[in-house]
């Protein structure tokens, strides 16, 4: 009997120790995010490197991190880097994937991981290009609340030439869903830079397609749920604004 309790003890501590460690690191990411530095982003993932925390929410959680980072890679040109940490980020995906753990979320970062190769290599789009599409509906399908997979479509039609099936209005439609799936979640939209994140996308895309005024709206949506966010408090709000 006392060895039961014990035991007991034992997995309760655990699971209370691997609750913090997962805040923390999320907390950490967050606070990465908002004020731009990268450098301690890949601290971060380093460090979740050495858990041994290797439970489902925690590898779930590690690839949000690698997908963040590999995205900025690609969009500095650090390909090389994006490589490994692609290579990590497919390793997880696998596990999750054995395990049957969340599909539509691996859906939706597996798409995601297509586009980076296209990133890497712009000559493979016409190639795998479709597999993308072919995930993100499947993501948008199997779990029509969760937001990525929204998020990945919308990002295929915007940035796909109009003559090979792009359409910017149903882009912004998919990302509206996706943030309105994040808002209806609070594990999404507090403290979160996948929320920041999507809003600076949706202002981007506003941008871009000359609506000057809706753009700036999502800019301000964002400085009001952290005004601490650097990117867009010096960079895109001034940009946003001064746009004649």
């Amino acid at each position: 009997m006392e060895r039961k309790k014990y035991s007991l003890i034992v997995l309760m501590l655990l699971l209370i120790y691997s609750a913090v460690a997962g805040s923390t690191f999320s907390s950490r990411i967050y606070d990465a995010y908002i004020s731009g530095n990268m450098t301690e982003w890949k601290k971060i993932l380093q460090e979740t490197e050495q858990q041994k925390n290797l439970s489902s929410a925690f590898l779930m959680e590690q690839i949000n991190y690698q997908y963040g980072y590999i995205g900025w890679c690609l969009g500095t040109n650090k390909k090389n880097e994006a490589k490994i940490w692609m290579e990590k980020m497919e390793k997880n995906m696998e596990i999750l994937e054995k395990r049957n753990y969340q599909p539509s979320m691996i859906a939706a970062y597996r798409g995601s991981m297509i586009g980076f190769r296209i990133g890497l290599n712009k000559m493979q789009a016409p190639f795998i290009g479709g597999k993308s599409i072919t995930y993100a509906k499947t993501a948008m399908e199997s779990d029509p609340k969760n937001p990525l997979g929204f998020f990945l479509y919308g990002n295929i039609l915007f940035y796909t030439p109009e003559f090979f099936g792009g359409a910017k209005d149903e882009a912004l439609n998919h990302y509206l869903k996706a943030l309105k799936n994040m808002e209806e979640n609070p594990s999404w939209r507090n403290k979160n830079w996948n929320y920041l994140n999507l809003l600076t996308v949706i202002a981007t895309a506003y941008y871009e397609y000359n609506q000057q005024d809706k753009a700036l709206i999502y800019l301000q949506k964002a400085l009001k749920a952290e005004p601490e966010f650097q990117w867009v408090k010096k960079e895109l709000y001034p940009k946003f604004s001064t746009k004649k």
